[in-house]
């Protein structure tokens, strides 16, 4: 299996053990469920933590309604932009690191994130498309990155909270 898409609409599914040759989630594969913990065979779950660490593509709408998720374990090899309401609604994730790869984070691709509380973009090139990455968030997080990135320019630009990663 190196491909899993469509709607897992499996209301008592709280832990999913993915193989090691899965690389792509597409759309709306985990919306609206209670996953609480994604692993990959081989190790061990742990409450609250998605590890996506194989993962090499996403599509929309993955994470919509991720309410247990505390700890996004990011491929750090991925490319590409993080895609429309990639993670919505996680009232428990209060930091993100998003590898130097990804070349865009997209409007509402981080929606109504409550708790989160630090965003750290590695990449120097990185776009964060606009304060719409955030949906209806009532408060924004600190962006951490490089000085010279151009998420610096937006944190800067936007009076958000800067954190140099040096």
């Amino acid at each position: 299996i190196t491909e899993l898409n469509g709607l897992m609409k499996q209301p008592l599914l709280v832990e999913v053990e993915i193989p090691t040759s899965l690389v792509i989630l597409g759309g709306g594969c985990f919306e609206s469920s209670n996953v609480s913990s994604i692993y990959i065979r081989g190790t061990e779950p742990v409450g609250g933590t998605f590890d996506l660490s194989n993962i090499t593509k996403f599509g929309a709408y993955i994470f919509d309604g991720a309410y247990q998720l505390k700890k996004m374990i990011l491929n750090p090899n991925l490319t590409g932009e993080l895609p429309v309401e990639f993670i919505k609604g996680a009232n428990y994730l209060t930091e993100l690191e998003i590898p130097a790869g990804v070349t865009k984070v997209t409007n509402k691709s981080l929606s109504n994130l409550g708790a989160l509380k630090t965003l750290t973009i590695l990449g120097n090139e990185t776009v964060i498309e606009s304060d719409q990455v955030f949906g209806a968030s009532s408060k924004f997080p600190a962006i951490k990155a490089n000085a010279a990135s151009k998420a610096a320019e937006f944190a800067k630009a936007n009076g958000y909270t800067f954190i140099d990663l040096e």
